[in-house]
C-alpha cells in the first residue's frame, strides 16, 4: 500500500540530501537519532534562538503571536510576525521557522505572510532555496495564498536574503524536483 501521510519537512530535507535516505526514513527503516544529526539540530536552534532576537527586535510586542494561530485569525491578518507555525494539510506538513505578513508591491491593499527560514551558514544552498518554497507551499494550505517571496536570515551577522518561495513560479530547482518526485516510486506503507 503506497504511503499516503504528509510530506514532512524532515522527509522533504531527507529528499534533498539523499533520495534512498528520505525513502528508507518513510519506511521506518532509518531514525532521527543519530549523534551527528542530533547535534546539527542542535546548532541549528541554537542558531534560530539567537536570530529570533534579531527578528523580534523589528516588531512590537502586540504584533507577534508565537505558535500557530487559529485559520480564521491567519486570514484576519492580525500579528505581523508569526513565529513556529506548524503548517499542515493532507498533502505537507511543515514546521515554519517564522511567518511575516507583507504587503504584495502590486496590490497595495492585499497582503500575504510569508515564510523566513533560519540558515546558520553564511551561504545559502539550493536546498535552503527549495525548504524555503516548501515552507511557502504549506503556509499557502492554511492561509489560502502562496507567498511570491521569502526571507532567509543566515550567518553570523543575520544577513537577510529575499529569495523566489512561489513554487509554481518558473525556479529551475522546483522543476527539477518535480520531475524527479514524480519519476521516484512512491515507498510503500511500513504498516
Amino acid at each position: 500500500m503506497p504511503y499516503t501521510g504528509p510530506i514532512t519537512g524532515e522527509v522533504f530535507t531527507r529528499f534533498l540530501r539523499c533520495e534512498l535516505e528520505a525513502e528508507l526514513h518513510f519506511l521506518g527503516v532509518i531514525g532521527a537519532d543519530r549523534e551527528f544529526r542530533n547535534w546539527q539540530d542542535a546548532y541549528r536552534e541554537r542558531y534560530k534562538q539567537a536570530a529570533l532576537v534579531v527578528l523580534r527586535s523589528r516588531y512590537q510586542d502586540h504584533e507577534i503571536h508565537v505558535g500557530t494561530p487559529a485559520a480564521t485569525a491567519l486570514k484576519r491578518k492580525r500579528w505581523r510576525l508569526i513565529i513556529d507555525v506548524i503548517a499542515e494539510s493532507p498533502e505537507f506538513r511543515a514546521c515554519v521557522d517564522a511567518a511575516e505578513l507583507m504587503q504584495l508591491p502590486l496590490h497595495r491593499m492585499t497582503s500575504s505572510y510569508r515564510p523566513i527560514r533560519f540558515v546558520p551558514g553564511e551561504k545559502i544552498a539550493r536546498s535552503d532555496k527549495l525548504l524555503l518554497a516548501f515552507d511557502a507551499l504549506a503556509l499557502s494550505s492554511i492561509t489560502g495564498a502562496v507567498p511570491p517571496t521569502g526571507q532567509i536570515l543566515h550567518g553570523d551577522r543575520y544577513a537577510t536574503t529575499t529569495c523566489e518561495a512561489d513554487p509554481r513560479g518558473p525556479s529551475r530547482a522546483w522543476q527539477d524536483l518535480r520531475s524527479e518526485v514524480s519519476d521516484s516510486p512512491t515507498p510503500a506503507d511500513p504498516q
